[in-house]
């Protein structure tokens, strides 16, 4: 995922490979590796806190799996 001004988000798929462009807000889904994303909002942070937040959503998804 990257954004450089906050208005538009690239993402991308697990191989790097470009899988789209989506608008905070706009609640148009896109299914990326099989997993259906919509970009609420972007709000502007450090690298570290992305990492961190990252991390939370990783050990939340592990415990919805375990």
């Amino acid at each position: 995922m990257l954004a450089r001004d906050l208005q538009s988000i690239v993402l991308y798929d697990k191989e790097g490979k470009f899988a789209g462009v989506r608008r905070p807000n706009s609640k148009l889904p896109i299914n990326i590796d099989g997993s259906e994303i919509v970009i609420v909002d972007a709000i502007g942070s450090s690298g570290l806190d992305l990492k961190v937040l990252t991390l939370a959503c990783q050990l939340y998804m592990l415990d919805l799996v375990l």
